[in-house]
């Protein structure tokens, strides 16, 4: 909304301000610790002088704080309901309280439940029947600290491996360059500095980047289209389709008996859908059909024969996702907290994810490795971390590994905005 006579902007502020000051409604009100993180919290109830700020003669979101006890909540967006967070922070059971906090004022709420989670049942870890349901995503991460010079081997105790000779993640032949220089992807600067989701046709004809629809990376994300040009993107003008899709994975439209075309999984409303892209730029051609209910951020192997998903902090394999019995496995042992975005190889062989490996701390990058489709991941790790490597000091979101085995992720190492990079040769099938 823009005034073109700042005066009109500060008498709307000054009777948004006359208003009752609010009180703070969260929904829901209480979580399972085990679906704690990635649980969506509206907090409902701010009048909108306290969300809003005066920017030259324009009504931006104001800077809010929002907290669940002693943890920070992530401010997803803000809109005519509320304001939506997110939970990224683990918590003993217990009474929290929730509050929001604007340079205008404080609010509190009753104490939020964190209940305990339930015990294991000792099942085995193949279930055929599907994980139990689980809240939404999360954006996490992890610190490493490897030596600034050489590459570090993980899973193999202290060794010193030859220069140059990659990060061999423990499954045997599997070697991850992750000691590559990120390389800041040109051509890509969307609005607001805020680059997040990116993803890259199995072709290597389109790139997929998410924006959301207002500043400060908040409110509902459209996905627009690039073409690739060998890694230095065009802007096509064109956009994915019409709703707030989170994370999307493209991916040959053979699979789906489109030959040549492609076709699209991506995460809506907390679900994952299926859909098949038409045109050029590619779109959906309508909108897609439900392929698997409370799970988010779907990634899938060249052939389509595994998919990797996850539900709260935890994240699952699919086996034939597109066929009747898709059995279905928890992928256990990885390292790090708060695990959420993951992305798998084209041979499947390779497991990127997000995790953070204490309270409060920063999101980075992990790997796993294993020798073959029918293992479990192994010696997960975080990333190698320095100023020039993939995990820095600031918040590394957003992996994705494309079909050559080049790394996408996004980073806030430049003055807090939110970049893509790429590492050419992270892994190489």
């Amino acid at each position: 909304m823009t005034f073109r006579r700042r005066g009109a902007t500060l008498a709307l502020l000054i009777g948004f301000a006359c208003a009752d000051a609010g009180t703070l409604e969260v929904h829901p009100m209480q979580a399972s610790q085990d679906a704690l993180v990635g649980t969506a919290l509206l907090l409902a109830g701010v009048p909108a002088a306290h969300t809003l700020r005066i920017d030259g003669d324009r009504l931006r979101p104001a800077e809010l704080e929002a907290t669940l006890g002693p943890a920070s909540l992530e401010i997803v967006r803000v809109d005519a309901e509320g304001v939506h967070a997110r939970v990224v922070t683990a918590l003993e059971p217990g009474s929290y309280v929730v509050a929001l906090r604007s340079a205008s004022g404080r609010w509190r709420t009753p104490g939020f439940q964190v209940l305990a989670r339930p015990p294991a049942d000792g099942g085995a870890p193949e279930d055929l029947g599907g994980p139990p349901a689980d809240a939404g995503p999360v954006d996490g991460g992890g610190l490493d600290a490897a030596p600034d010079d050489g590459v570090a081997e993980m899973g193999v105790g202290d060794a010193a491996p030859e220069d140059d000779a990659g990060l061999d993640a423990g499954a045997p032949g599997v070697v991850v360059n992750g000691r590559g220089t990120p390389v800041r992807v040109p051509g890509v600067d969307v609005p607001d500095r805020c680059e997040t989701d990116p993803a890259l046709s199995t072709n290597g004809a389109f790139l997929f980047l998410a924006q959301p629809t207002t500043s400060f990376c908040l409110g509902e994300r459209r996905f627009r289209i690039f073409r690739w040009n060998d890694g230095a993107p065009t802007d096509t003008g064109a956009l994915l389709g019409d709703a707030n899709y989170r994370r999307v994975h493209p991916f040959d439209g053979a699979l789906l008996g489109l030959p040549g075309g492609y076709g699209m999984l991506a995460e809506l409303g907390g679900n994952i859908v299926r859909g098949r892209l038409a045109g050029d730029p590619p779109r959906f051609e309508r909108r897609p059909a439900e392929l698997r209910t409370r799970t988010v951020s779907p990634s899938l192997t060249l052939d389509g024969s595994r998919m990797i998903y996850g539900e709260g902090t935890r994240l699952f394999e699919l086996t034939d996702p597109f066929g009747a019995a898709a059995p279905v496995r928890e992928l256990t042992g990885l390292a790090g907290t708060g695990i959420g975005e993951a992305t798998v190889s084209a041979d499947g062989l390779v497991l990127v994810y997000v995790a953070v490996p204490r309270l409060l701390a920063d999101p980075d990058l992990y790997v796993a490795t294993r020798r073959s489709q029918l293992d479990l991941f192994t010696d997960a790790a975080p990333l190698p971390k320095a100023e020039d490597r993939i995990n820095t000091d600031a918040t590394e979101l957003g992996p994705f590994l494309t079909a050559e085995g080049d790394l996408l992720f996004t980073s806030t190492r430049n003055d807090n905005d939110r970049e893509l990079f790429r590492v050419p040769g992270f892994y190489v099938p």
